[in-house]
């Protein structure tokens, strides 16, 4: 069909919250990050472009049976000219607050960090509500009512898919960013043919008469998982993913703060407000637990892996495969998971001369004591070649060795975060896999 055959459109109105921190980047820095959030001139509001939603509802379709056929109408037209069949609305949302994040860069060849490898990103906060997504859909229409709900239900199917956490938008598909929560939502038939629907088309203001959005489980046509780990700290044990910014409970009432303190984020609570919470972040557990310890294995196993992605070109080994280099994303991504009853305490060390013996620093860290959370893990069944059920086992076997009744490692093996050769230990109690339309 061409776009100029279109005598009617469906308008869609849907609201989402955030389900975690999103990295909807400008590629510009400023003075204080290397990496800045796609905002208004003023800073004060989050600028999602139409491009975005047009590229994940395309992307969310592609995934649900009858999807491709609405997703081929929408951009990407295989270097012929067309016009969309989809046209999406801008959107600017306030900005309560804006968090920071550190990274740096690992070499995989040694283990240590990559010189000039630090850098820092801002990040909009989990839990900004009030996102929306707006867009009219042109098509010719038969007059047949069936039609529309059929090309509703589909579209609706898309969300469904988006609300489980697959798809996202903005950047850090791997480390969970982008992830979006359906609301509310409606849509409602517009007859180009009639002048005072003509008069509506550009503007969504007034509309009372949509029919509500339902989310219900389709048919899956590329298929994923997700895998829900409940783990915690052993006991006795000490883990820090350190950052530099303190929660306010940690700085409230001491007159000496210390040196690093335990990874925490900004979340957006239902009143508006911006809270801090401690969370294990999902790229360390997806790189210091997952990653580094499987190609530990296919190393040891003989398989045939990479040395460096960096100079990888179009690596074809299954660590880069799962996991990903410069060249392409990869299959597991794992979303930052909020600690549960966390318990801190400050430890004081010494730096000694490893000749004379000598104290040359005093240094202190926050700690974890304890606390307990729920990981999230994703992966994408559907990308070729990857021989994702190779994948699994690899991440099952894993997951039974860190079971602590189990004792299939040795006591200790998997550790994550600062101090890692002395604090960090991690257990596994209780792992839920979901699979979607295997």
């Amino acid at each position: 069909m061409a776009f100029t055959d279109s005598n009617a459109v469906i308008q869609f109105s849907v609201y989402f919250k955030l389900s975690t921190g999103l990295m909807l980047h400008s590629g510009i820095p400023n003075e204080v990050v290397d990496n800045t959030i796609e905002t208004t001139p003023d800073g004060g509001k989050l600028h999602i472009n139409g491009y975005v939603w047009a590229s994940l509802i395309r992307r969310a379709l592609n995934r649900v049976e009858g999807g491709p056929e609405i997703a081929d109408k929408i951009g990407k037209f295989n270097n012929e000219v067309h016009v969309s069949s989809a046209w999406f609305e801008s959107d600017f949302v306030d900005l309560p607050d804006i968090d920071e994040r550190l990274g740096i860069r690992i070499s995989r060849k040694w283990g240590a960090s990559i010189t000039g490898g630090l850098y820092s990103e801002e990040v909009v906060p989990a839990g900004l509500n009030n996102i929306k997504m707006r867009f009219n859909y042109f098509y010719k229409s038969s007059d047949d009512s069936r039609e529309d709900q059929k090309i509703a239900d589909t579209i609706a199917a898309a969300l469904w898919v988006i609300d489980q956490k697959i798809e996202n938008i903005g950047g850090g598909w791997s480390y969970g960013f982008g992830r979006l929560k359906f609301v509310s939502g409606q849509w409602w038939r517009l007859d180009l043919s009639q002048h005072k629907d003509r008069q509506r088309l550009w503007s969504y203001k007034g509309i009372s008469e949509g029919t509500a959005i339902q989310l219900n489980e389709p048919k899956v046509i590329k298929p994923w998982c997700k895998i829900t780990l409940s783990a915690g700290m052993q006991p006795g044990q000490l883990l820090a993913v350190h950052t530099d910014f303190p929660l306010i409970e940690t700085a409230t009432g001491r007159k000496k703060l210390p040196d690093s303190f335990i990874f925490s984020h900004q979340v957006v609570t239902d009143s508006g407000e911006t809270e801090a919470q401690v969370v294990m972040p999902g790229k360390t557990i997806r790189q210091a637990l997952l990653s580094t310890n499987i190609e530990r294995k296919l190393r040891t196993s003989g398989e045939k892996v990479c040395v460096d992605d960096t100079i990888a070109k179009n690596c074809k080994c299954p660590r880069c495969k799962w996991f990903g280099s410069t060249d392409c994303s990869g299959i597991i991504a794992v979303l930052d998971s909020p600690v549960k009853n966390h318990q801190t305490e400050i430890i004081h060390r010494i730096q000694l001369c490893e000749h004379s013996m000598q104290n040359i620093n005093l240094f202190s860290g926050e700690y974890l004591t304890d606390g307990k959370f729920d990981m999230e893990i994703i992966i994408d069944y559907s990308r070729p070649d990857t021989d994702y059920q190779i994948l699994i086992a690899h991440l099952n076997q894993l997951f039974n060795e860190m079971r602590p009744e189990k004792k299939k490692a040795p006591e200790g093996w998997y550790r994550i975060g600062a101090t890692s050769t002395c604090t960090g230990q991690l257990g596994v109690h209780d792992v839920q896999t979901q699979t979607y339309g295997v």
